[in-house]
Order: structure tokens, then C-alpha cells, then sequence
């Protein structure tokens, strides 16, 4: 709806199990794919390379009203090289992964477990592409769908990452 498709447009669109739906888009049954992943994804970096396929960039206006509407979705770029055949970043959007706890652990563990990531990232960004254009600010801020945890709230104020 965000991207003005009716839903009779999608008349002919088909739940298929995980492993049928690259199959089904590679021999011309299905024209797109939408999906939830982790990149960099074996099974994309498969059909990809098996065959003619592209990423398709998810970005504009309508984007940004879907993000404005549903606070646990997130902008995010696939980044170019990421996969064979695809040179440019494509952005897209998605969900984020979460670390999550219980509001009873004791705000210094949480505090120091997020101080410890925020200040590996640049190492994490160096081991893996996919996490390259993550930075603390984004995390303290980005598809956060449920109240941060004291602990962590700490942290990011005093890097002056939230208000």
C-alpha cells in the first residue's frame, strides 16, 4: 500500500516455501521477489549468480512515509560488491536485529555490553561488509520498536546519541 500496489495487482502472487521461491524466480513463474533476510545471504548470493537477476533498489518518498509509519522498519543499504553482479549499493529497508533483555538485569551489565559493541564496530565493520555502514548512532536510534533498557539508555546518552 506504502508503494501504491493493489492488491488485485498481486492477484497472481503465490506463497511458496523458502526453498522454491528463487527456483520459481529464476525460470520466469514469479517477476519479483520480496523478502526478509540477512545479508550477505547464501541462497541470494546462489540464484544470482545462477541467474539473470538484479536487485531492485527500494528508496523515495513512499519509503520514507513507510518509515515515518512503522518505527521497527529501517532504511538500509546492501553494499555494492556484496555479491557477485552487483557493483552499486542498493538501498532497501527492513527490519533490524535487536538485543534484547529483560528490564530486571542490572543496568552496568547492560551498560557495559553496549559500550563494548558501540566501541567494536569499527573491528565488526572490518570483518564483515554487511557491517560497514553501522555506527552507534544507529543503533541508539534506528527501528527501535520497544523502550531501550536503562542500562543502555546511559550509554547512549552520555555519547550524546539520544536526547
Amino acid at each position: 500500500r506504502a508503494f501504491d500496489i493493489d492488491d488485485d495487482e498481486l492477484s497472481l502472487a503465490t506463497i511458496l516455501p523458502a526453498a522454491e521461491q528463487f527456483g520459481a524466480l529464476c525460470v520466469g513463474e514469479l517477476d519479483a521477489l520480496a523478502m526478509v533476510v540477512a545479508h550477505p545471504s547464501p541462497v541470494v548470493a546462489e540464484a544470482l549468480l545462477r541467474c539473470d537477476l538484479r536487485l531492485v533498489p527500494v528508496a523515495g518518498e513512499a519509503l520514507e512515509d513507510l518509515l515515518e509509519d512503522r518505527p521497527e522498519l529501517s532504511s538500509a543499504i546492501i553494499p555494492g560488491g556484496l555479491y557477485s553482479g552487483m557493483p552499486a549499493a542498493t538501498p532497501t529497508f527492513g527490519l533490524r536485529a535487536v538485543l534484547a533483555t529483560r528490564r530486571q538485569v542490572d543496568d552496568a551489565i547492560v551498560y557495559e555490553v553496549v559500550r563494548a559493541v558501540a566501541e567494536a564496530l569499527p573491528e565488526l565493520a572490518s570483518r564483515h561488509k554487511v557491517l560497514a555502514g553501522l555506527d552507534a548512532g544507529a543503533i541508539a536510534t534506528a527501528g527501535i520498536a520497544a523502550p531501550l533498557h536503562d542500562g543502555a539508555m546511559r550509554y547512549y546518552r552520555e555519547q550524546g546519541l539520544v536526547p
